[in-house]
């Protein structure tokens, strides 16, 4: 366990860096697999999705990877007392693609989990949550949401997205954009407003890829931010100069002085405690399954500090590193906001955790 007054063994793990952008009030402490301060979650080397949540109800969130190309499916890193642990959710082979989500589908108290096949499969699972009841080698129950129709199951999300009090699993973000207190979804480069039973989607940006809406200004509206995913493209935040259900009135402004290069990871939150919504963005360094060099070896991970009022001052947490479905989420239980790095096939399997001011670590 970390605590103020960390012994030299724990003092040796911890590698304090302070943003290269000269933020003083942020200190990062990098944990990695690389270095041995994480158990490895070996599973293949295709690291396909990743999920932060509350699955053990500690105060700090738990780490779900899911895995294809050959056994286990599903690895979960519980944060306990003495650091984390790994557990194995499903031990079988699945071909599981990008995205997963945390939801009480059993209406017993605690989050379950969802993950779908790639574009192998045609299934999506969810998986029974066994708390208080875990044990490292023993697998959750696995349950199909859906056994057949189209193939391919890559984000979920849940929200009430019809107002009927049920969230539904689809999507890739939920948040009520146009101000009306009703959850929206979101996906791709479209916003979807529920109207007179049917969804109606309104285009935001001219590509589509990660996405992510918050309100990152005073406005009733929500901003929309989009990066390119699987592919290149800028990174942009989208807000409505007027009616918000009409495509022509959303405009874009770009975020970095650079495209980014397959920019699959994309979260937002207030990173640094200022009240302000944050964005966190970061490149793969490998997206081809051949073995050899990255392809992108100057992969860089973004973060922008919002002010709220729609302006962001630009840092770079870490260059040459591989990123894929990253997350942001309290990962030690001390009430601020970590960074997941997950990589999808760079030095996979592999786990990097960016601790922000470690200064009280509790699970």
């Amino acid at each position: 366990m970390f605590s103020r007054t960390p012994g030299p063994s724990v003092l040796a793990l911890l590698v304090l860096l302070s943003s290269p952008a000269g933020d003083a009030q942020t200190r990062w402490t990098r944990l990695s697999t690389e270095k041995g301060d994480l158990p490895n979650p070996a599973g293949s080397n295709q690291q396909t999705g990743a999920l932060v949540a509350r699955l053990s109800k500690s105060r700090a969130a738990d780490i779900v990877i899911s895995y294809r190309v050959h056994a286990p499916a599903l690895v979960w890193m519980r944060r306990t007392e003495t650091g984390w642990t790994r557990h194995i959710i499903d031990r079988d082979f699945l071909p599981l693609e990008a995205g997963g989500a945390a939801h009480d589908i059993d209406r017993d108290g605690d989050l379950d989990v969802v993950f779908g096949e790639d574009a192998s499969g045609s299934k999506l699972y969810w998986w029974e949550n066994p708390y208080p009841d875990f044990e490292r080698n023993v697998p959750w129950t696995r349950r199909p949401i859906k056994t057949h129709g189209a193939n391919q199951h890559h984000d979920q999300v849940f929200g009430d997205f019809k107002g009927t009090g049920a969230p539904h699993a689809e999507g890739v973000d939920a948040f009520d954009v146009d101000g009306d207190g009703t959850t929206d979804l979101c996906a791709g480069n479209f916003w979807f407003k529920y109207e007179g039973g049917t969804f109606k989607p309104v285009r935001v940006g001219t590509i589509g890829g990660r996405i992510r809406a918050g309100r990152f200004s005073q406005r009733t509206v929500a901003e929309i931010v989009i990066a390119p995913g699987d592919g290149s493209g800028p990174l942009r935040i989208y807000e409505a100069t007027g009616d918000p259900t009409q495509p022509g009135s959303w405009r874009g402004r770009d975020l970095l002085d650079r495209p980014m290069v397959h920019g699959h990871t994309l979260d937002v939150a207030d990173i640094d405690g200022d009240g302000h919504l944050d964005i966190f963005a970061a490149e793969m360094a490998k997206w081809s399954n051949k073995a050899g060099a990255p392809d992108h070896p100057e992969a860089t991970a973004w973060i922008l500090y919002g002010d709220g009022t729609g302006n962001f001052r630009r840092t770079v947490l870490v260059t040459g590193h591989g990123w894929h479905e990253g997350k942001l989420g309290d990962l030690d239980g001390d009430g601020d906001i970590d960074v997941l790095n997950k990589p999808y096939t760079w030095n996979a399997p592999r786990l990097d955790l960016w601790l922000n001011n470690p200064a009280l670590i509790t699970p």
